[in-house]
């Protein structure tokens, strides 16, 4: 019985997990921002900076960015309150193990984030109390104390490793003296020829409803 047989190589993931990085960290205003009185508005989403894949250990490096949209404490200078925007952002780092497999052998590798929860509040860093929902709270600040927002999110990110596979397989046969009946199937089979990440610059133009002549600034912007 003689075989033709040829090597094949295709993509198998070959790992996947998924993890949850816990966020909490106090936002101070810096010193050219007024002193917020009431949160209006927050908007969070995650940027993944730099991936890293070493011996038996993946390394993901992201940022976590917040725009926050407040009023400021009323002023004698000014009658009428403005809100006011802020935007900041805060790093994280989570690790994830490979205990079988060695950077020669990952071909590709995708990963997800999904925001799972996040909560900003507005906090007084001398009394630590919740102005938001304390409704009995004194809002004036200790003269050594500073109001804060404080930031709590939770981040799940996945990850999907994959490694290239070769395979032998028989795709025909024969016999010198008998006649050979045999059948075939097939397998559908793909591979990754690699991954990666790019920026990309984003402009467009945004038109006012009908009902608004005239825009003199805009105090809130978040992507």
């Amino acid at each position: 019985l003689l075989l033709r047989k040829e090597n094949i190589s295709f993509t198998d993931m070959a790992y996947r997990k998924n993890d949850v990085a816990e966020i909490s960290e106090k936002v101070f205003l810096r010193d050219n921002h007024p002193e917020p009185s009431s949160l209006l508005k927050y908007e969070v989403n995650v940027v993944e900076n730099h991936r890293q894949i070493a011996k038996g250990k993946i390394i993901i490096e992201g940022s976590l960015y917040y725009s926050i949209l407040y009023m400021p404490e009323h002023s004698e200078e000014s009658q009428s309150c403005i809100p006011v925007f802020y935007r900041g952002k805060t790093d994280f780092t989570q690790f994830f193990r490979l205990p079988e497999l060695s950077a020669g052998e990952i071909s590709g590798l995708v990963v997800n984030y999904d925001i799972n929860s996040s909560d900003i509040r507005l906090k007084d860093s001398v009394h630590d109390i919740d102005t938001e929902n304390d409704d009995d709270h004194d809002d004036s600040v200790d003269a050594e104390g500073k109001k804060y927002f404080q930031l709590n999110a939770e981040v799940e990110i996945a990850i999907h490793v994959y490694r290239d596979i070769e395979r032998e397989l028989v795709t025909d046969m024969y016999h010198r003296t008998k006649d050979l009946d045999f059948s075939v199937c097939s397998h559908q089979i793909s591979r990754l020829r690699g991954s990666g990440s790019a920026d990309a610059s984003v402009r467009d133009t945004i038109t006012l409803p009908e009902d608004i002549s005239m825009a003199e600034d805009n105090i809130y912007a978040a992507v």
